[in-house]
């Protein structure tokens, strides 16, 4: 009876007792954290020593946290208990590209503008001249070690490569580090997984009309207009320029050729830049450069061979020879019509032809007095020379319909292929060829004019001027036609038909 009861007790307790099994340790797959988890608390040593004794011997050495070793000994709670965290590797910084321009057309009109506001000059599209840098890589950078709970050090990540090429219109620059461009128009970038490339889009399409909707078209490259250039707004390209519609009351200036598909009304266009409007100075700079050179050494002359006018100084007797010498008294007169044709000119000029336009103060009245020498002077007006003539090899030509009331200059050739011009003024550096009329107006062009018929029965105020070398023809010219080829002027009094008009051996214009 006794050994039952015993048996039947010893039953009860162990039917009332959870299965006996001790704390046991688990270290992450990464090794940055190890826990102790408990599933019998009964069995939990209350000594926190013990716990430690068992995370060493399962090799845990590193980021033991004493007091939550100490409370999980005293608590014996069951489950996971994080009791040890080590160091993660620091991240690496990865290389990575960055871009030097903006991709997309943006607004440059601020919410808090308190200025007046131009809408046509709102929107800027993107666009750069060669030589422009356009991106740079960054190098990456590794992390640092880190530590696992078992001792040992955990490496970082390697850094992320990336490759930077260049497409169309770009180059990498002689490091390999960036990329610039090395033509002009709209810059680009594309990124494929670990490659990014950037390039020149040297072509800007603009569909439909240029107006106050779109603003003013600036762009650094070729440009094409599906439409018009409406009132008021102005178009400015460092390359070609088509448009498929017509030109009103706007202004246009391309560095390269233009073709308008239909008119030209009251508006001022320029190919080539602004070289064709001071493409005119060259004469008066180089005459008054020949002029002042002589004048110098005339100077020069005087002060070796008489003693007199050493004692003199050099504005004295540069005036002297102003007033008396006959070889010289033009030189006031040249040197007024030279600053003034470059100070009341319209367009942006280049410093240096600004700078030979102060300058020639010097030569007006008593300002030739404080003359010490004609360095500056001399230097300035060959500096200029230089700039006009490295311009000029810009040849940029014209082609349109039919223009009316409006200005239109190029360093190359103007072609009107239409019905023809009326009321208007062009200026080619090389040759005008008008198809139809020409009537009202100015033309110059220094190669030659060919033109279908110049003038008006009703005597219109038309003039057509050429260099000394080239020719004027006309299938009709009518009165009050003035024909000018270099200096030498002819007015035309009655209808003729046809006209070559150029110069003979002499010198003198002839019509044949």
């Amino acid at each position: 009876m006794d050994t039952k009861q015993n048996n039947s007790k010893q039953e009860l307790q162990n039917s009332a007792s959870p299965l006996s099994i001790p704390p046991a340790v688990i270290i992450s797959q990464d090794k940055l954290s190890a826990f102790i988890k408990i599933v019998d608390p009964m069995n939990c040593s209350s000594d926190d020593k013990n716990l430690l004794d068992l995370l060493t011997s399962k090799g845990v050495v590193y980021g033991i946290n004493k007091d939550i070793l100490a409370d999980l000994a005293f608590s014996r709670h069951a489950g996971l208990t994080l009791v040890a965290a080590g160091t993660p590797p620091g991240e690496p910084e990865d290389e990575r590209v960055q871009l030097l321009f903006k991709e997309n057309i943006e607004s440059v009109l601020g919410s808090d503008s308190k200025d007046k506001i131009d809408y046509r000059e709102i929107f800027k599209i993107p666009s750069v001249e060669p030589g422009t840098l356009l991106a740079v890589k960054h190098p990456g950078r590794p992390g640092t070690a880190g530590t696992a709970v078992t001792g040992e050090k955990t490496p970082p990540r390697e850094p992320v490569a990336i490759e930077l090429r260049p497409g169309k219109g770009a180059e990498l620059t002689k490091d390999g580090q960036g990329v610039k461009s090395t033509g002009s128009g709209r810059p680009w970038a594309v990124t494929r997984g670990r490659v990014v490339q950037v390039g020149i889009e040297p072509a800007y399409r603009h569909q439909g009309d240029v107006d106050m909707k779109t603003g003013n078209i600036r762009f650094k490259g070729r440009v094409e207009i599906t439409g018009n250039i409406t009132d008021g707004m102005e178009v400015q390209v460092t390359d070609k320029l088509n448009v498929a519609g017509f030109v009103s009351k706007a202004r246009i200036l391309s560095g390269g050729d233009i073709h308008i598909i239909k008119t030209i009304t009251g508006s001022t266009v320029r190919a080539g830049g602004n070289s064709a409007t001071y493409a005119a100075f060259e004469k008066s700079f180089e005459e008054l450069l020949v002029q002042l050179t002589s004048l110098n050494n005339a100077v020069v002359q005087l002060y070796s061979a008489s003693p007199a006018f050493q004692e003199k100084g050099f504005g004295q007797v540069v005036m002297a020879l102003l007033d008396k010498n006959k070889k010289f008294t033009g030189v006031h007169k040249l040197a007024r019509y030279t600053q003034d044709m470059v100070t009341r000119c319209k367009v942006d000029l280049p410093e240096i032809l600004l700078k030979t336009a102060g300058s020639l103060e010097s030569l007006k009245g008593i300002h030739v007095l404080n003359l010490k020498n004609f360095d500056d002077l001399l230097a300035n007006l060959n500096a200029g020379l230089q700039v006009i003539r490295e311009l000029k090899e810009n040849k940029a030509s014209v082609r349109v319909s039919s223009i009316r009331n409006s200005v239109v200059e190029t360093t190359g050739n103007i072609l009107v292929d239409g019905q023809g011009c009326f009321s208007s003024r062009l200026i080619a550096l090389g040759m005008i060829q008008i198809q139809g009329v020409f009537r009202g107006g100015e033309l110059y062009a220094r190669e030659g004019i060919a033109a279908g018929e110049l003038g008006a029965p009703i005597g219109t105020v038309t003039m057509a001027r050429v260099d000394d070398r080239a020719t004027i023809k006309a299938r009709i010219v009518h009165p009050g036609t003035l024909l000018q080829v270099g200096n030498r002027k002819y007015e035309v009094i009655v209808t003729t038909q046809p006209v070559r008009a150029r110069l003979n051996r002499q010198g003198d214009l002839i019509l044949i």
